[in-house]
């Protein structure tokens, strides 16, 4: 049998209040609360909550806005060595607690034990912890003999974990992965770190063949079930509880048409990922990209840094995208959306008529305007940083006061840049706005090592500082405008450095005004421009001299020595006349 040692403080109190007891596993919140307001002296005269601050999760009783059911949710999905946990009690008073669990422990008791203790017990409607210590001397003394004695006889909690063997063993990983400090995964031998990663992945597998999408909603706080519905445009969702939103919702996004207009929408990306994970059952991701992503968001859970995808929507995703009609429908959608990406990724602001021309240069294959502006009009509503102008396409960064018809003025008597290769084009349009050139990876460096920036914060830097060059803006503005998660090595040194990346970038990254020439490009083409226009002008003006019959021939200017008189009549020698002040 197992239970966890806790230490439970009082926070602000001097000297500290606390309490060390043993507590059994598969217990609620509602029965960990009943321990604690005994062990401190409380009466049960106020509300409670716990607060899981490495998840932001609230748990109370009879709140219907609350994240989790305190009468429901059992302590064992959150507890492991080293776990910090908040237990507020009274939110008039606000008396805080903070929660520790010590360590995972052999207790095979049903009942929990006080081991040690310090301070006495509290004191109700005192005005919190300041006003405590104004009543200090009518506090109780806390008697741990006497706690243990009641408790035995009182607080015997039934066995309340129904998980199976599979979902412990999918805690107990997690719990290992979460005690772990960085710096003790990093000294890990990499074959010990795959074989734990494949041990927990199989684990993670076996627990999902158990799994509805419904348990998974069940799992998520009530407010991500709002932005579900919020983001899918659904209305009417305010109205219910949280167990009957879930039921709403699932009616929703489970019917046939509704997930294939979802699927429809999603990116090659973003599908290529979710079929990955059906494939394999599941599939590592950043959480920081979940929310971004409309389908992984509605028909994925999360499990440890793990994507998974329940039975029910594999089958319903199946029976949508299985037919080869479809699949090549599918591949058109998508090849003409890469042509879209990649013109607005160089150009900013292009006509259909020319996208059109870019796709029948590179296909070799027909298409209409008015398929190719359909297919936009469904992109816009998922991707929000587009717009149209009457038969222009363009970026939503050109649309205020019309910056984009500037654009189209710098961009007159200019070619689009087209790579030799159609491969080439596309791999702009999935580039995200990154261009990952030998300066660009060397700013990677530079953010990553002088910064700290991680590998992720990094590329959203780089790909800002770029989006921010095609939008001509000045250093100072992207100096001011980087959305940096880290500042402490921000000084003078490294100041100087990121204004001559920016620099060096704004060289070498690929300019909507230049129709996605770069700055050096452009003025090569200029400069060839220029030196072409010249040898016409001289080839003609030869050419005219040629005919012309009687030719005047002057006389070569004479040399004058500086001591000679100067020509000018003034008297005086050259060299102090006009000699000196053409030396001048």
């Amino acid at each position: 049998m197992r239970g966890y040692q806790l230490k439970i403080t009082i926070q602000g109190s001097s000297p500290p209040i606390w309490r060390r007891v043993l507590i059994p596993t598969g217990i609620t919140f509602s029965d960990l609360d009943q321990i604690i307001e005994y062990l401190f002296g409380w009466t049960h005269s106020h509300l409670y909550g716990f607060k899981i601050p490495t998840e932001n999760i609230f748990i109370t009783e009879n709140s219907e806005y609350d994240d989790k059911d305190a009468r429901e949710e059992i302590i064992d999905d959150w507890f492991f060595e080293k776990a910090t946990l908040e237990y507020i009690y009274d939110f008039g008073d606000s008396w805080e607690h903070k929660i520790v669990v010590e360590k995972v422990v052999d207790y095979k008791e049903r009942f929990p034990k006080v081991i040690k203790s310090k301070g006495p017990n509290l004191i109700e409607d005192c005005g919190g912890i300041w006003g405590f210590y104004e009543v200090f001397e009518e506090a109780e003394p806390f008697d741990l003999e006497k706690a243990n004695a009641y408790m035995e006889k009182h607080m015997v909690f039934a066995e309340k974990n129904t998980k199976t063997k599979d979902q412990n063993n999918i805690i107990n990983i997690q719990s290992y992965l979460k005690k772990q400090d960085q710096e003790e995964w990093d000294n890990l031998e990499e074959e010990m770190y795959l074989e734990v990663f494949e041990q927990f992945q199989k684990q993670i597998n076996q627990y999902t063949k158990q799994l509805t999408l419904k348990e998974i909603y069940q799992e998520y706080p009530k407010n991500v079930l709002v932005d579900i519905a919020k983001q899918n445009r659904f209305y009417g969702y305010s109205r219910f509880k949280k167990a009957e939103l879930i039921d709403w919702l699932i009616g929703k996004i489970m019917e046939d048409a509704y997930m294939e207009q979802v699927i429809r929408q999603s990116s090659r990306d973003d599908l290529e990922l979710f079929e990955k994970v059906i494939e394999e059952g599941s599939q590592f991701f950043p959480v920081e990209l979940l929310e971004t992503v409309g389908l992984l968001m509605q028909y994925c859970g999360y499990i440890g840094g793990m994507l998974i995808i329940t039975n029910d929507v594999k089958k319903k995703y199946k029976k949508i995208c299985n037919s080869a009609s479809w699949k090549r429908e599918r591949e058109k959608k998508w090849k003409l959306q890469s042509y879209v990406r990649s013109c607005m990724y160089l150009y900013g602001v292009i006509s259909f008529k020319e996208i059109v021309h870019i796709y029948q240069s590179y296909e070799k294959k027909s298409i209409s305007e008015a398929e190719l502006k359909n297919i936009c009009e469904k992109l816009i509503q998922t991707e929000e940083n587009w717009y149209i102008v009457g038969e222009l396409l363009m970026d939503k960064m050109l649309e205020e006061d019309q910056v984009y018809q500037d654009v189209l003025k710098e961009q007159e008597g200019l070619p689009y840049y087209l790579p030799k290769t159609k491969e080439e084009f596309l791999e702009y349009g999935s580039m995200n706005g990154t261009q990952l050139d030998d300066i660009a990876y060397s700013f990677l460096q530079f953010l990553m090592e002088e910064m700290e920036e991680s590998i992720y914060e990094s590329e959203m830097i780089l790909c800002f500082i770029q989006d921010m060059i095609r939008c001509n803006c000045t250093i100072e503005e992207m100096k001011y405008k980087i959305p940096w998660s880290n500042t402490k090595n921000f000084n003078r040194r490294t100041e100087d450095m990121l204004e001559q990346y920016i620099m060096m970038l704004s060289e070498h990254t690929r300019r909507w005004e230049n129709k996605g020439f770069t700055p050096i490009e452009r003025e090569k083409m200029d400069f060839e421009k220029k030196k072409s226009t010249l040898n016409v002008l001289s080839n003609q003006a030869y050419e005219e001299t040629m005919k012309i019959d009687n030719v005047i021939s002057f006389e070569k200017e004479k040399k004058i020595y500086p001591n000679e008189l100067c020509p000018c009549g003034s008297g005086k020698k050259y060299k102090h006349c006009c000699g000196r002040k053409k030396k001048s």
